[in-house]
């Protein structure tokens, strides 16, 4: 089985990928988050995988919090594998993961991850249109060359850490207890359509149902994953100054080239 949580759609896509490989299911994080089903019994032969992006050189909250909560029944050391796509490099992201699962007895054994086109736009402008189509169908092809591992189980550490991991204990504070929402807004532009709400995997924006209502995002869920300001059809979100002429990003798979 493969657990994945994408904000873009980036990792959504290598979940896929993996999925359709090796014949296994794919689970939405977010979903099994917001419902109270958190167990699975694995298979003795059973392979899980754990993809997300990279946020602040880190976990996402819903996958740190999906760590710490779900239950393996007939654990028999299983592989289990991360995978992470980043537009950098991971900093500490197997180290987080290895140490929620390893306190709960749980062993990560594959580390893998692949460099994608980066749109944390709240950061930095992202890179042209034809370099992203560039990193993403080089990050596909370093993926497949990575599944044969993956189907031998092999112990791997496959992962770019990065020159700035240090930095990740400092920051990361911020990220998982700091205000991540205030600076959102949205500009006259707004549909009321209701995409920003219906879309968030975590269920941090409050219903967009009529013409007069605009989103609310609590704080308290949102994981800054950014998937309401990027498919926002109009661009009416936006986050502060930053965000105001840069370009948005969903993945496309239309637009790899193998």
């Amino acid at each position: 089985m493969i657990f994945y949580f994408s904000g873009t759609g980036n990792s959504k896509y290598i979940a896929s990928c993996l999925a359709e490989r090796f014949g296994d299911s794919l689970i939405e994080i977010t979903d099994k988050l917001n419902s109270t089903h958190d167990t699975y019994t694995l298979k003795d032969d059973e392979r899980v995988g754990i993809v997300s992006p990279v946020y602040w050189y880190g976990l996402p909250k819903e996958v740190m919090r999906f760590a710490k909560q779900v239950v393996f029944k007939n654990y028999k050391n299983q592989y289990i594998y991360c995978f992470a796509t980043y537009g950098g490099s991971a900093g500490k992201f197997a180290e987080q993961l290895q140490d929620i699962l390893l306190y709960r007895g749980y062993n990560l054994s594959g580390k893998y991850g692949v460099k994608m086109a980066d749109n944390y736009i709240l950061g930095y402008a992202p890179d042209p249109p034809e370099k992203q189509i560039e990193i993403n169908s080089e990050a596909i092809k370093v993926m497949k060359t990575y599944l044969c591992r993956i189907e031998a189980r092999e112990t791997a550490n496959l992962i770019k850490r990065g020159a700035m991991a240090f930095v990740a204990p400092f920051i990361r504070p911020i990220y998982e207890k700091g205000d991540l929402t205030s600076k959102f807004y949205v500009t006259d532009k707004c549909l009321a359509c209701g995409i920003c709400s219906k879309g968030c995997p975590c269920g941090a924006i409050a219903p967009v149902e009529k013409i007069d209502d605009k989103p609310v995002w609590d704080n308290n869920k949102c994981s800054q994953c950014l998937r309401c300001l990027h498919s926002c059809p109009v661009e009416a979100i936006q986050y502060g100054k930053k965000t105001i002429n840069r370009a948005r990003y969903l993945f496309d798979e239309s637009k790899i080239k193998y």
